[in-house]
């Protein structure tokens, strides 16, 4: 039986880090369980916010939970706005993720296409997280952004490799 939708765990873990609480552990499993069986039916900004808290708290939801989070951005990326993108990208550099190439080229690419909607805050805080999630260091990231060098994902998957081998 699952206790809450996903809509719900995403608000409630949210307004928890939000409001300065950290809920025990016993709550953070049960929250981790409850959200991994819910991560395909959220839209961009329950992944985003969710990926956010539990990054914020440093709680690690396990490596399948993080998979699956992986995998459900990827398949949303296309819906994902500037706000919902930077905060899973915060949740993802908070809990050390490691993504793929494919992965960073991807978000690269889409990073790229809401820079007109990016408030100076939101560019602040992706070029932040994306250096910690391994994509280059924050000078190169921000000039290949303004540049338009992630025109494509596999030119952000080129210059993921770059940045993995420097």
């Amino acid at each position: 039986m699952h206790l809450m939708d996903g809509a719900m765990l995403s608000r409630t873990l949210r307004t928890l880090v939000r409001f300065g609480h950290t809920p025990n552990s016993d709550w953070l499993v049960l929250l981790a369980d409850e959200s991994h069986y819910h991560l395909p039916d959220m839209d961009p900004e329950q992944l985003g916010n969710i990926a956010w808290s539990f990054g914020s708290l440093r709680y690690s939801p396990g490596q399948r939970w993080v998979s699956t989070a992986k995998e459900v951005v990827l398949q949303k990326l296309p819906t994902f706005t500037a706000k919902a993108l930077v905060r899973a990208l915060e949740g993802f550099a908070g809990l050390q993720v490691e993504p793929s190439v494919q992965w960073l080229g991807a978000v690269g690419h889409r990073v790229q296409q809401l820079l007109g909607c990016m408030t100076g805050q939101e560019l602040l805080l992706c070029v932040h997280a994306l250096e910690k999630l391994g994509l280059g260091p924050v000078p190169l990231l921000v000039r290949q952004l303004t540049m338009g060098s992630f025109a494509t994902p596999t030119a952000a998957e080129a210059f993921a490799e770059k940045a993995a081998a420097a």
